[in-house]
C-alpha cells in the first residue's frame, strides 16, 4: 500500500486531516495510508509512548511521500523546522538513486498555506514547494500522485482516481479556507496591538488576567508544553507588569515568568532586567534576583548611581536582606545625580527607619517634602510620600491634608494598601501614637476606595 507522511504542528492538524481527507477521497479508503502525529491513535497516529524520533524515522524511511506543511504560525517554531530537517536527512539517507536525479519521484514535499516561496526556510530553499491553498497547485500533486503510484495500484483504482480529481480539489480547497482560518495567528504587528489593547483592559483587574493569557496562548497556537518558549517582547512585559500587582504568590510567580520571556527576547534591556530583578525579589528568588542586579551592573556600571529605578531595586534587594544601613548609601548616592527625586528620598527615609536611624530618616522625609513643594508634578504618590515626611515630623494636620488629596483622587484599594503600609512603617519606627496614624488613614479613607 503507498504511504504518505505529514510533518506538521499541532495548530495545524486540521490542515492535516483535510489532506488526509483528500486522499481518501481520491484513491478510495484504506487503498493509500496516511500517516501524521495528530491522527488518531492506530489510525496512522503516533502510539502513546512511542519515542517521536524513532517513530519520524520509521515513517519517513516506509512513506513514498513526505509532506511537510509550512504556515505563516509553524514556521516560529522551531520543533517543526528540526522535525522537516529530520525528515530531508532521512529520506536523503535512504535515497537509493542520485538525489540530483531530476527523473526521480520527489520523496520530501514542502506545502505552503499563505506564505510565498522566499519564505520557505532552510532545507528547503531548493525543493520546489507546493501552494496547498491554490487549486492549480493541488491539482499538479494529485495528479502526480496518481502517477507516482500508478504500480501499486489497479486499473480500476486509476481510472477512479482519475474521474474524482475535480471533486476533490473542490472539497479540499473548501476544508483549507476554514482550516487556515482556524489556524493560530501570526505574530505580527496588528495582533500583537489587538491584544495589548485587550490587556490594557485588565491592567487594575489582576485577579482576571488568566483567562484572558490563556485566551492569548490558544489564539497564537501555543500549548502548554511551549510555555518556556518568547512569543512577543511587549507581550510578555505587559504581563509581567499586571501579575506583578497580584496579591497572591502564584500571580507574582506569574510575573517573573513572564519577564523572563521578555529578557529572553531582550537580554540586554535593562528596563526588563529590572522589571524581573523586583518580580524575583517579590517571590523571595533573592539569588536569582542579585544575579539580574549583577547583569545590570555588568551593561551600565552606573546605573545604580544615575537612575532612581536601578537604585530603589538594589535598595530593595538589601533591604530584604536585612541591612537597611547599606540601602540608605545606594539612595544616598543615587540621590545626588537625582536631586529631584521625592521617590529616593523618601525610599532613603523608610530605610534609615528601618535601620534605626530615626534622625536621618526625618532629614530625608524633609528632604523628600522639599523636592515635592518645589514640583509642579502632583499625585496620589508625591501627595503619599509628602504625608509620610509630615507625619514623621509630627506635622499631624499637613499629613491629614495631603491624605484628604489622595482620597480626593479616589485611589484604587492596591494603591491605598501601598500608601496606608507607609505611613504604618513611619509611625511604628517613629513611636508616634496610633491616634495620629488613625487620623491621617481616616482622612485617606474617607473618599478614597478602602
Amino acid at each position: 500500500m503507498p504511504k504518505i507522511f505529514i510533518s506538521h504542528t499541532h495548530g495545524d492538524s486540521e490542515i492535516a486531516d483535510a489532506i488526509n481527507e483528500a486522499i481518501d477521497a481520491l484513491f478510495g479508503r484504506k487503498v493509500v495510508e496516511v500517516v501524521y502525529s495528530t491522527k488518531k491513535e492506530g489510525e496512522g497516529g503516533i502510539a502513546h509512548g512511542d519515542n517521536w524520533f524513532d517513530w519520524i524515522v520509521e515513517q519517513v524511511t516506509e512513506a513514498d511521500v513526505a509532506l511537510v506543511l509550512l504556515t505563516p504560525a509553524s514556521i516560529q517554531k522551531p520543533w517543526i523546522l528540526w522535525e522537516a530537517g529530520a525528515v530531508e536527512g532521512v529520506a536523503i539517507a535512504g535515497q537509493d538513486r542520485d538525489p540530483d536525479d531530476e527523473n526521480r519521484p520527489r520523496k520530501v514535499r514542502p506545502m505552503l498555506f499563505h506564505l510565498k516561496a522566499s519564505d520557505v526556510p532552510s532545507p528547503f530553499h531548493r525543493i520546489q514547494a507546493i501552494r496547498g491553498d491554490q487549486q492549480q497547485d493541488v491539482v499538479g500533486f494529485l495528479k502526480d500522485l496518481i502517477k507516482q503510484f500508478k504500480g501499486s495500484l489497479d486499473d480500476n483504482a486509476l481510472f477512479e482516481a482519475g474521474t474524482r480529481l475535480d471533486a476533490t480539489v473542490k472539497r479540499y480547497l473548501e476544508r483549507i479556507s476554514t482550516a487556515i482560518l482556524r489556524a493560530p495567528l501570526l505574530v505580527s504587528e496588528a495582533a500583537v496591538q489587538e491584544w495589548l489593547a485587550r490587556l490594557d483592559k485588565f491592567e487594575q483587574r489582576p485577579s482576571e488576567i488568566e483567562q484572558l493569557h490563556d485566551w492569548l496562548k490558544v489564539a497564537f497556537g501555543r500549548g502548554d508544553e511551549e510555555t518556556d518558549r518568547p512569543l512577543d517582547l511587549r507581550l510578555h512585559r505587559r504581563l509581567g507588569e499586571i501579575y506583578s500587582r497580584s496579591s497572591s504568590l502564584e500571580g507574582r510567580r506569574r510575573a517573573a515568568r513572564e519577564l523572563e520571556l521578555a529578557r529572553r527576547i531582550a537580554p540586554r534591556d535593562i528596563f526588563v532586567l529590572r522589571q524581573l530583578g523586583n518580580a524575583l525579589i517579590a517571590i523571595e528568588e533573592f539569588d536569582n534576583a542579585w544575579d539580574i542586579i549583577e547583569e545590570i551592573e555588568v551593561l551600565d556600571p552606573k546605573a545604580f548611581e544615575r537612575n532612581a529605578e536601578c537604585a530603589a531595586l538594589r535598595g530593595k534587594w538589601l533591604r530584604r536582606q536585612n541591612d537597611p544601613g547599606k540601602a540608605v548609601a545606594v539612595y544616598a548616592t543615587a540621590l545626588r545625580h537625582n536631586k529631584e527625586s521625592y521617590y529616593l528620598a523618601n525610599l532613603a527615609a523608610e530605610a534609615s527607619l528601618e535601620a534605626q536611624d530615626e534622625n536621618g530618616a526625618k532629614e530625608y522625609y524633609e528632604k523628600s517634602r522639599a523636592i515635592i513643594d518645589d514640583l509642579d508634578e502632583q499625585n496620589i504618590w508625591t501627595w503619599a510620600s509628602a504625608a509620610n515626611a509630615c507625619l514623621a515630623v509630627s506635622d499631624l494636620e499637613n499629613a491629614k491634608q495631603y491624605a484628604g488629596f489622595i482620597a480626593m483622587e479616589k485611589p484604587s484599594g492596591d494603591e491605598v494598601k501601598s500608601i496606608e503600609s507607609g505611613l504604618r512603617l513611619v509611625q511604628t519606627k517613629t513611636n508616634l501614637p496610633e491616634s495620629d496614624l488613625e487620623a491621617v488613614l481616616d482622612a485617606l479613607k474617607r473618599r478614597g476606595s478602602p
